[in-house]
């Protein structure tokens, strides 16, 4: 890989430099998940953890997470929720990467977005329903990841009809306004016609390609 060709060399999980952190109780972890700025903190990016074997492998898989396409994250929150867990956050990349060619694209860009809520929606309901504090920080990593108006003209322009209401029903359980996620999806057309507008450009780039 040659640094050239990256495009975006460094992005990262959480605002704060290397850091140890030792779970013990709910509050390390409610403090841990406010300094996510990106479902990354959560574990999604696989080819970033290094995780010991027998931690691993102590975890009593739970199969419903075949399909979602974040298997190994319903591990890594099991790990994560185990009194007296050590996560050691390194904030810069030990190796690097291009990071633009995202396997979970290939049945579009709508279905990629909503692979993300499908996952971690269940996540945040498996491990925190009896902890609303906790559940709502876990789901803020979410909206970190997938903030709502970026988003929503993302679905607009690129999905159909069932994509856009999963994606409205998915941010009204985030607690969005469902008629202001509708209000945005009814102007797909108008939202992408808009990304070959130089005034709006940089205010589209990050959701339309």
């Amino acid at each position: 890989c040659d640094l050239v060709e990256i495009r975006n060399p460094h992005r990262s999980w959480l605002r704060t430099d290397d850091e140890l952190y030792v779970f013990n109780n709910n509050l390390d972890r409610e403090i841990y998940l406010s300094r996510c700025l990106s479902i990354g903190g959560v574990f999604s990016y696989l080819s970033s953890l290094i995780v010991k074997k027998e931690r691993w492998d102590a975890i009593d898989f739970d199969a419903s997470y075949i399909g979602t396409s974040y298997p190994h994250v319903f591990i890594m929150m099991s790990v994560f929720n185990t009194p007296g867990c050590l996560l050691h956050y390194i904030s810069k990349p030990l190796v690097i990467c291009r990071g633009d060619n995202d396997s979970f694209e290939k049945k579009g860009k709508a279905r990629r977005i909503l692979i993300d809520f499908i996952a971690y929606l269940k996540l945040a309901n498996d491990f925190y329903s009896k902890n609303i504090s906790l559940k709502r920080a876990f789901e803020n990593v979410l909206l970190k990841e997938r903030p709502w108006l970026y988003t929503t003209l993302a679905m607009a322009c690129y999905g159909n009809s069932d994509e856009k209401r999963d994606l409205s029903e998915f941010y009204a359980k985030l607690g969005c306004n469902k008629n202001m996620i509708n209000t945005v999806l009814r102007f797909g057309k108008l939202a992408y016609a808009v990304k070959n507008i130089t005034v709006l450009k940089n205010f589209t780039k990050r959701i339309i390609k």
